[in-house]
Parts: C-alpha cells; sequence; structure tokens
C-alpha cells in the first residue's frame, strides 16, 4: 500500500485550540517507523528557499496515454477557470486545449510554461510547428485551420493569462515545471509514504488548492495508465486529503465515483460537513464514501448532518469528547472508536536532530536548485518568437 497524505487533523473534527495549524502532514512524515524504515518521501515546495521538489504533471513515460492524462489536466484548468468566473472551460478553450495537452504530453520536456508559449505563438513558430507533429491528423488540420482566426483570441489570451496568474506564485512555477525529483513508479513501487506539506502561511491560498489540484491529477493520471497493462498487479494507493475543499474538482469526484476500482482510494476532512461545497459536490461527495468519520465538533449542522448519515442519535455527537470517533462503514451500525493515544500529536516522532537529518536525506533525494525554466525547443527547429504578445483581454 503507497500512503500519500496532504495536510490534515482528523476526519470531520473541529481542531483545538493547541493544534498547530496544517501539520498533520508533518507529523506523519516524523513519524519514528516512517523514518527509520526509509519509508518517507517528503515534499514541501516552500522547505527551503533556493531548493524546490518537482512533480510536473507533463512528464509522462507513455506517449500512448497523453489521451487520458490530458482528460485529467482539462479538469483541472476547467475547476481553475471555474474559480475565476464561475463558468468553467468554455468550448472554444476545449476545442484548443484538447490538442494542445495532448501534443505537449508527448514532447519531451514540456511544462505549464511550454504551454502557456504554445498559445502565444502562431503557425510560423518553431513551438507551434512541432505540437502539429505530435496531434493525430484530425486535431492537426483542425489547429492549423482554426488558430489564428478572430473567434479564438480571446480564448487564447484567457488560456495564456490564467497559466501567468499561477506562474506569478514562485512556489507553484518552482514546483510544477522543469524535471520531475518526484518518480512516482519508485514511490509507488517501494510502498513509500508520500506526505505532500502545503501550509497556508508558507503559501498562499490560490497556491495550495492549485498545486493540490494539479497532484491529484497527476495521481490519477498515474492509476489510469498503469491499469492498462498492470490491472491484477496494481498497488492500492491511499490519499489522505484535509482542506478537502480546497482540492474538490471533477478529478476528485470522478476517484470517489470510479477510480477506486483501478486502486487509488481517498480520505476527505473537512473541519465541518459540506463546507465550500454546492448542493451537487456535497451530495457526491458524501454519498460515494463508504465509510464516515466523525469526532469532536461544536458546529450544530454537522453534527445534525453526521447524525443523519450514521444513523446515530444527535446526542451522541453533541456529546461526544475530543479524541474519540464514530465510525460508520456501509450499511453497519456505527461505532464509537477510541483509537491509542500512542501516535497523538508527537509521541511517537523521532527527535529534532533525527529529523533535521532526515530533512538533509530528503532535500538530497527529492529537491533540486531553484532555476530559471524555459521550455526547450527541439534542435534544428526555427528559433521561437523572443516576445509572444501579451494578452489582449484578461476577464480571468
Amino acid at each position: 500500500v503507497v500512503e500519500v497524505f496532504g495536510f490534515a487533523v482528523a476526519p470531520l473534527a473541529r481542531r483545538t485550540p493547541g493544534d498547530p495549524h496544517g501539520k498533520f502532514a508533518d507529523e506523519v512524515a516524523a513519524q519514528r517507523e516512517v523514518v527509520e524504515g526509509d519509508r518517507l518521501v517528503y515534499v514541501n515546495p516552500a522547505l527551503e528557499k533556493g531548493l524546490t521538489p518537482v512533480l510536473n504533471p507533463f512528464d509522462l513515460d507513455d506517449p500512448d496515454a497523453a489521451g487520458t492524462v490530458a482528460v485529467q489536466v482539462m479538469g483541472v484548468f476547467d475547476e481553475l477557470f471555474r474559480g475565476a468566473n464561475n463558468a468553467g472551460l468554455t468550448g472554444n478553450m476545449n476545442a484548443l486545449l484538447v490538442p494542445c495537452l495532448t501534443a505537449l504530453l508527448r514532447m519531451p520536456d514540456a511544462t505549464l510554461l511550454t504551454l502557456q508559449e504554445l498559445f502565444s505563438s502562431g503557425p510560423k513558430d518553431a513551438l507551434f510547428k512541432q505540437a502539429l507533429k505530435h496531434m493525430n491528423p484530425q486535431q492537426r488540420r483542425f489547429i492549423a485551420a482554426e488558430w489564428e482566426k478572430k473567434r479564438y483570441e480571446v480564448t487564447k489570451d484567457a488560456v495564456v493569462a490564467k497559466i501567468q496568474t499561477l506562474m506569478n506564485s514562485d512556489p507553484f512555477l518552482n514546483f510544477l515545471c522543469g524535471p520531475s525529483t518526484i518518480d512516482l513508479d519508485a514511490v509507488v513501487e517501494g510502498r513509500k509514504v508520500l506526505c505532500l506539506s502545503l501550509q497556508k502561511g508558507e503559501l498562499d491560498r490560490d497556491t495550495v488548492s492549485a498545486i493540490g489540484l494539479f497532484v491529484m491529477a497527476t495521481l490519477q493520471g498515474y492509476v489510469l495508465r498503469k491499469y492498462k497493462t498492470r490491472k491484477h498487479a496494481m498497488v492500492p494507493i491511499h490519499v489522505f486529503v484535509d482542506e478537502c475543499h480546497n482540492f474538490l474538482s471533477p478529478t476528485v469526484t470522478e476517484i470517489l465515483e470510479e477510480a477506486r476500482k483501478f486502486g487509488l482510494h481517498l480520505t476527505l476532512a473537512q473541519q465541518y460537513a459540506g463546507q465550500k461545497m454546492d448542493a451537487t459536490l456535497a451530495k457526491t461527495v458524501l454519498g460515494n464514501t463508504a465509510v464516515k468519520i466523525a469526532g469532536f465538533n461544536d458546529e450544530k449542522s454537522t453534527q445534525r448532518e453526521m447524525a443523519r448519515l450514521m444513523d446515530l442519535d444527535e446526542a451522541n455527537l453533541v456529546r461526544l469528547e475530543k479524541q474519540r470517533f464514530y465510525v460508520k462503514a456501509g450499511d453497519r451500525a456505527a461505532i464509537k472508536l477510541i483509537p491509542p493515544s500512542n501516535l497523538a500529536d508527537r509521541k511517537n516522532c523521532v527527535s529534532a536532530t533525527e529529523w533535521r537529518a532526515e530533512l538533509d536525506r530528503q532535500k538530497e533525494r527529492h529537491y533540486r536548485p531553484v532555476m530559471a525554466y524555459e521550455p526547450a525547443i527541439p534542435a534544428g527547429d526555427d528559433a521561437r518568437r523572443e516576445d509572444p504578445p501579451a494578452p489582449k483581454l484578461d476577464f480571468i
């Protein structure tokens, strides 16, 4: 089993005043069994100035899977645009993004910056010509014929501007662009515990959300493409996500509805039930999770909703003590769980000296120096345009 931890505290449990905000991933990472068993992969884009881990969603070892991965990346873009203007991707955006993403996923050294540059390029530019070579014949004909038509100008400018809003965050740019330092095959085959520490305060809210969305899409794309060749030999992947409303997208809801049959499982945590979800999303999340866990929470609507979902008397949740939980699995009756206290807080963590030594090992294995990154143009092609045009209209 591979475990991927986001920053979490307890499923559907309100934090107590003494809890450090967003420290769960760090506490899991520092567990003695994880460190001493050499199972840790610690990913923190804000760990040290001048260093960064990298998980490039365009790093793809199987060009035949480009279409599958492109769908996952499209889901992220849809959520990013939905957050910006409440509309999601337009038909024109879908028409251009699908062939362009699929092409770039087949090209070496591509990143989100390459996508931005492609949407700023024209038919005479080297990158545009190279991308056409990696599209299927129908896509190639469509893009070549439609790219410069006036009806797509606003579309291309909007995509360029949206990517730029992401790239304005140095941690986002450094983490998502360049050669990956996180080898998902090695993580999965080695049964590692990957801890992704995205702490608000170190990173702004939009960066935390965008990184989380791309990581979830990358994981789902990985599972779907590996399933084609491994099927019954798949290693189960369990992902624990706190403040899950920051990362909910079509990708996440699809995992809940379908991807668990491929071996990808989610545990989602919130401070109160349905936090920042619309009615449809809340129904998807609450209806497609087989196990419900409720902890101490003084929010009345959460007590009422969780009591309904778990077929409990609401008074049981009102009187529930801290560090006690009710758990309901499937159609079985809910039970009260008293977890062992030896793993609470930092009781089972390595010492500060041991943790510093482990961080040094992590930086050596999974981090690289921050560097200025330029999308690579295949050798022998014409020089690309030095100054792509600025967006004519930014409505994001």
